[in-house]
């Protein structure tokens, strides 16, 4: 299994056609300089996640990473994702699960320092799955991960599976 936010880089490495949004253009400068240091092409566009600038059913597959936990109105986002997504297509979403200790350590963080996370409104597994099925997408599978930290190396993200099967037997 391949990391949501490594799913984007990989298909880009393998030649797929990718195109990466935000609503920051600061967010998309980073992005860029870091395609660009790993040689990967990926268009990347300064995009409303609640409009999105492309015509309906354009895109095979959408991933969202940690983007529903920042709007205001995420089942809008999830309608917009529906409408261009082609028929057929598959949708991956990634969120900080609401009961998570990750998002137990951000909402702690944020009692002494100002942080993003201020502004984020953690979903649950069950609250994410109503969000998507009412954006009319069918679910086809949940999962969760407590434990994944963001490494970016080649060793710990061949074993970070083990270490997810290991980590649901222990807090399911």
């Amino acid at each position: 299994m391949i990391p949501l936010f490594q799913r984007g880089k990989e298909l880009a490495k393998r030649g797929a056609d990718v195109v990466g949004v935000d609503s920051s253009e600061e967010m998309l400068i980073w992005a860029r300089q870091k395609a660009q240091g790993e040689r990967l092409k990926v268009n990347f566009q300064v995009a409303d996640a609640l409009n999105l600038p492309f015509p309906d059913e354009s895109f095979d597959l959408i991933l969202s990473n940690g983007l529903l936990c920042f709007l205001r109105e995420p089942e809008k986002a999830l309608m917009e994702m529906y409408r261009v997504l082609k028929p057929g297509g598959e949708l991956a979403v990634g969120v900080l699960n609401k009961w998570s200790p990750w998002a137990f350590f951000r909402r702690i963080k944020g009692l002494y320092k100002d942080t993003i996370y201020n502004q984020a409104y953690f979903i649950s597994p069950p609250e994410l799955e109503g969000l998507i099925t009412r954006a009319g997408f069918d679910v086809k599978e949940t999962r969760t991960c407590l434990f994944f930290f963001p490494i970016n190396n080649r060793v710990y993200l061949k074993i970070e599976g083990q270490f997810e099967r290991l980590d649901r037997r222990l807090i399911p």
